[in-house]
């Protein structure tokens, strides 16, 4: 006789019972051994990729969007046009793996990933995706990345997971505190013998941008056709007592062009300017609640010094 968990795995059963995502993750978690969290079926726009993600229960209710193909559309598809197979991609702040999973398909089994997440139970459910998809072409590390080794305080939220932070005024409030081993990028694969060529860095670390730039300075420097695929947020960085013009002007120094992914026009375009990513950001809703002074506005950021392999990208539109 057939488990409960081999009867509704069935593929007519998955696609017919109107109920099936809460009835097959509750049965996912109670009759897997050793499942932790909830599997979400993640549906990457403009792909045929599906793969499942494991999330805390606790966040379980927010991913829809994942499931429907319509989490960070414009920045999936951009990934989907840098990527190839054999590549070679860094993704800093990993989270669940929504990212980790997708490089890690587009690279395919030539390619590499490494995935760096510091809060241990996020961690440990990225490693469940990892295994529950058969992958074995990501690395995993259970670090923060900035500019040095060491340990620091990670300030979390129990129901968004995603918001993870080094500094505690990018939360209106803290519910838990972990003491996290930290690297940076030039350090770890220095400790690591043969330095690989990385062609894609996803950075998404809530304000500590501008400390994982200077601790990839060498990676940098050895990798010249590096792409860059990062979150700017003023609000977090100016709680790292960093302004945007700082990073800006470091992207600049270096000779990187900018593309931004323009969440109001819902397409990927040329950003020659700060005044323009400035602009953009500050025309964006101001979703805050009642009482809090956290402002998540924000973009994300393509960067590469090869102006050409950037406006190859340009239009990328929803």
């Amino acid at each position: 006789m057939r488990s409960c968990r081999e009867f509704f795995s069935h593929s007519f059963l998955r696609h017919c019972i109107p109920f099936r995502r809460g009835l097959y993750a509750i049965l996912e978690r109670r009759t897997t051994p050793g499942t932790i969290g909830a599997p979400v079926h993640l549906r990457f726009p403009g792909s045929k990729l599906e793969v499942d993600m494991m999330v805390g229960v606790e966040e379980e209710d927010q991913m829809n969007p994942y499931r429907d193909g319509e989490y960070e559309v414009l920045e999936t598809l951009v990934l989907q046009k840098i990527l190839k197979p054999g590549m070679k991609m860094i993704d800093v702040g990993a989270n669940f793996g929504y990212f980790t999973l997708l490089g890690s398909r587009l690279v395919g089994d030539e390619g590499h990933v490494w995935a760096f997440e510091p809060q241990p139970r996020v961690f440990r459910l990225l490693g469940s995706s990892m295994d529950r998809n058969k992958i074995r072409n990501v690395t995993l590390i259970p670090e923060a990345v900035c500019d040095r080794n060491g340990e620091l305080i990670l300030y979390q939220k129990k129901r968004d997971a995603g918001r993870a932070t080094l500094f505690s005024e990018n939360l209106d409030k803290s519910d838990t505190q972990a003491t996290v081993s930290t690297t940076s990028l030039d350090i770890y694969f220095d400790t690591q013998g043969e330095k690989p060529n990385i062609d894609m860095v996803k950075i998404d670390v809530e304000g500590a941008e501008i400390s994982v730039w200077q601790g990839m300075s060498d990676l940098r420097r050895t990798n010249p056709k590096l792409m860059i695929f990062m979150e700017f947020w003023p609000y977090g960085m100016k709680n790292a007592g960093v302004q945007p013009e700082t990073l800006w002007d470091e992207f600049r120094s270096e000779g990187y062009h900018v593309l931004l992914a323009d969440r109001i026009t819902k397409t990927v375009r040329v950003c020659p300017e700060l005044s323009m990513l400035m602009k953009s950001i500050n025309s964006m809703p101001d979703l805050r609640t009642p009482g809090s002074s956290r402002d998540m506005r924000l973009a994300d950021l393509v960067l590469s010094r090869d102006k050409e392999r950037l406006e190859a990208l340009e239009g990328i539109k929803e």
